[in-house]
């Protein structure tokens, strides 16, 4: 049995190979879009049963309830993201995904009712996570195989940042009596990844190869 050629040796990445002018606009798009997801998100699902219990002075009994609810219209979405995802795209799904969840943050400022306030979250839970998953799948995609894991690891570094800082700026404006700015902030991290994500990202599905070597 004939052997198989060698292949030529690869140097392993480094983290230098990343910030060259071929990827710039793979790292500026995934690092701000993973730090804006993450600061939004988490500053929604920590803070909502405070804002239920504090702002709306929902009984504590009512105010889990809710929050269960919210909780599973997630994992519904993430359901429905996964199977449909390949026939919409990467790019689109983050789009549209975050773009409504933005528009269901800024709706908060108007809900005023326990009726409204739940539709309203559940709207905002389901979207966000339809583009957190399209997220998650787009990002190491979007780097070629070398340097795929320090690519994605990076961007993913910069949403615990966004997770870290969220809270303690939501709490902070809490405290000060300002919800509607809490909303607005939220709001402003979802619609940011959205409006990001439409000018700088590429569609990786059924184009990876391309993308991954900077063809596309």
């Amino acid at each position: 049995m004939a052997a198989l050629p060698r292949r030529p040796a690869v140097p392993e990445a480094t983290f230098s190979d990343l910030f060259t002018a071929a990827y710039a606009r793979r790292i500026v798009h995934t690092w701000t879009l993973w730090f804006c997801s993450n600061f939004a998100a988490t500053g929604f699902s920590v803070w909502l049963p405070t804002i239920y219990s504090t702002y709306y002075h929902i009984e504590l009994t009512r105010t889990l309830f809710y929050t269960f609810i919210v909780a599973a219209t997630q994992v519904v979405s993430r359901l429905i993201a996964a199977g449909v995802i390949d026939m919409v795209g990467r790019r689109r799904m983050i789009v549209f995904g975050y773009g409504i969840a933005g528009c269901a943050a800024l709706a908060f400022t108007q809900a005023t009712t326990e009726t409204s306030l739940l539709l309203t979250a559940m709207t905002y839970a389901f979207f966000q996570d339809m583009g957190s998953l399209a997220m998650t799948v787009y990002t190491p995609e979007v780097y070629p195989v070398r340097i795929r894991g320090k690519g994605t690891a990076l961007a993913m570094g910069w949403g615990r940042f966004g997770g870290m800082t969220s809270p303690l700026a939501a709490g902070f404006l809490i405290g000060l009596g300002s919800l509607t700015l809490v909303w607005c902030i939220i709001a402003g991290g979802m619609l940011l990844a959205s409006g990001l994500t439409f000018l700088l990202a590429y569609e990786t599905r059924g184009n990876l190869e391309l993308v991954s070597h900077g063809a596309a």
